[in-house]
Parts: structure tokens; C-alpha cells; sequence
């Protein structure tokens, strides 16, 4: 879920079970911050 990502440290992309990607989130904002 894209909104999630932008709280999370971390990113995972995934594929086939297989991690493919990863990457550090610079930009991370607060929970509270998430609209749903």
C-alpha cells in the first residue's frame, strides 16, 4: 500500500515471493499524518 510506504523505514517491492527491490524511505511521515 502506497500510504503505508511513506511511513515505513524501509520499502519492499516483491515478486514470485522474491524480494526485488528494496529501498530507504528518506522522507518517512508520521501515522498520524496517513489519510484513508
Amino acid at each position: 500500500n502506497a500510504d503505508i510506504a511513506r511511513m515505513a523505514e524501509r520499502i519492499l517491492w516483491m515478486q514470485d515471493g522474491q524480494i526485488t527491490r528494496e529501498e530507504e524511505n528518506a522522507t518517512r511521515i508520521a501515522a498520524e499524518a496517513l489519510s484513508w
